[in-house]
């Protein structure tokens, strides 16, 4: 059905929502909200009744409920006045009082356009046994993996609901992409062998059929009710760099000149997380960023984004450490919680942002706000852990960031959060883990020469000098350019002295190596 009231036309088949004409971008939790009050608009819908519709009665709090109707408004452009369309009633509930103006069949009317973004639909995965729990595992599974996926930014995903009109179908996945508008299509299979379940994972475009990757995930049978959760999040931190890549090409093949808002944002996203940390993908990086917030100037997240990157960009020497650029990295962080203040990624680019410039009273309150919301946030919670490191909560702190990275054992942004729990463990004197941890992380990413001086100043207050010119030589290595004063932020005044001694020598080493 076509509901139609104010400016605002909605699609409930093709999950789409239309503005005085434009295209509105609305999280899949949202819209199912909306359509539950204007479904029910003749009454209250009350918040138990909410939540077993839109959560599925699971355990959510009343911060995030509120976040949810906040965001329905303001995506109907509600400025909850007294013409309020979606009106609280305290104690009772919610109703949606706009008056619909008109109700047709889909069939008879054109489909507003979907939202200009990649979009992507989760199926029903396959029982590969005759194991009747494993199918009711496999839901869950997929519920898991839409919702994670739909707090990916810059991606529409369709409900679970919508998706589960094809259980047990044989469809061509281009059809299903037709049918659900969805440019992306995940699909999956559970089988037993032995002792062990293996979680099989296909990502595929529907515009062409063509399967753009795959991968199997394999837990131990007996383990697999209660590691569920935890597999749900290591297929969606496996999947989204490939939806990422997979966006990319897309993007190119568009060309410049045709790109959205959204389409900008992706680009900045992948710059950053194939391109690493140095001066050229950050100036890209950035470059894409103002893209989109000129595109749209409502655009939070890109907002957000944009100050945490500068924000990291001045920690990790890549940009000044000047007064102006801390200025415009508090104004565009406070510009995206104005125009978004309810999503928990924004609110967790500022935190992280906050943090960054020192002002961890600001960041904490910033990341409590965003956990309430989302409390499987992984940044999140290593944001938290720093904000409590720094300011004397040292076990609280270091137990936080090492929740954040069990919450997402598989992220891309490991090797990162790796070296900030080194670096904490260094400001902290617990010098072992320090090493051991700043040497993992250049493991999982070999980009990190920050991460390198971690490890440089561990060894040096542990008496190894020989093992810390080692690791300067191999910070200078990845970055040829590094200048030692450039890490004051990162590494704090007094440690950027610390490593001064050893540095020239590092630097002679080095002649003598390339003479």
């Amino acid at each position: 059905m076509i509901y139609r009231f104010g400016d605002c036309v909605v699609d409930r088949r093709q999950r789409a929502l239309c503005r005085s004409g434009r295209a509105v971008t609305v999280e899949p939790q949202v819209f199912d909200l909306l359509i539950l009050l204007i479904e029910n608009r003749e009454r209250v819908v009350g918040r138990d009744e909410l939540i077993d519709a839109v959560w599925g009665g699971r355990i959510v709090s009343d911060a995030t409920v509120d976040s949810r109707v906040s965001a329905a408004r303001r995506a109907v452009g509600d400025s909850g006045s007294a013409q309020s369309m979606i009106r609280t009633l305290p104690r009772r509930g919610f109703r949606f009082v706009a008056t619909v103006l008109g109700e047709v069949a889909a069939a008879e009317e054109p489909v507003p356009a979907m939202p200009d973004l990649p979009s992507i639909a989760v199926l029903p995965f396959d029982n590969r046994s005759t194991d009747t729990h494993l199918g009711l595992l496999a839901d869950v599974l997929v519920e898991d993996v839409t919702a994670l996926l739909a707090r990916v930014a810059g991606f529409f995903v369709v409900s679970a609901r919508s998706a589960g009109v094809y259980r047990d179908r044989a469809v061509d996945l281009r059809t299903v992409g037709r049918e659900l508008g969805v440019r992306y299509v995940v699909t999956g299979s559970l089988r037993i062998a032995g002792e062990r379940a293996l979680v099989m994972v296909q990502l595929t475009d529907a515009t062409s059929g063509l399967q753009c990757w795959s991968a199997p995930f394999d837990v131990a049978h007996a383990a697999l009710v209660d590691l569920q959760a935890d597999v749900a999040r290591a297929v969606v931190r496996v999947l989204e760099p490939e939806l990422t890549r997979a966006e990319l090409a897309v993007i190119r093949r568009r060309g410049s000149e045709s790109l959205d808002a959204w389409a900008c944002f992706r680009q900045a996203v992948g710059a950053l997380t194939l391109g690493g940390w140095n001066e050229e993908t950050l100036a890209r990086t950035r470059a894409y960023l103002r893209q989109a917030t000129e595109r749209d100037p409502g655009f939070g997240l890109a907002h957000a984004y944009a100050g945490l990157v500068a924000a990291l960009g001045q920690v990790f020497g890549l940009l000044p450490d000047s007064d102006a650029m801390r200025g415009e990295i508090r104004r565009t962080a406070m510009a995206a919680l104005e125009l978004d203040p309810d999503n928990p990624e924004v609110l967790g680019y500022i935190g992280c942002a906050l943090a960054d410039l020192g002002d961890y009273r600001a960041a904490f309150d910033m990341i409590e706000r965003a956990l309430e919301i989302d409390p499987s946030n992984a940044q999140a919670w290593m944001v938290r852990g720093v904000c409590l490191t720094h300011t004397g909560r040292v076990a609280d702190g270091i137990t936080d960031l090492r929740h954040g990275m069990r919450l997402s054992p598989l992220d891309r942004r490991l090797g990162m959060w790796g070296a900030l729990l080194a670096n904490c463990l260094l400001h902290v004197g617990r010098l072992t883990e320090a090493r051991d941890e700043a040497r993992l992380a250049q493991r999982r990413d070999r980009s990190l020469y920050f991460a390198a001086l971690v490890e440089a100043l561990a060894l040096m207050r542990g008496g190894s000098d020989d093992e810390a010119r080692g690791a300067i030589a191999q910070a200078r290595r990845i970055r040829p350019r590094l200048i030692l004063s450039q890490m004051r932020v990162y590494l704090g005044a007094s440690a950027v002295e610390e490593l001064a001694a050893l540095w020239q020598d590092g630097a002679a080493v080095k002649l003598a190596a390339s003479g």
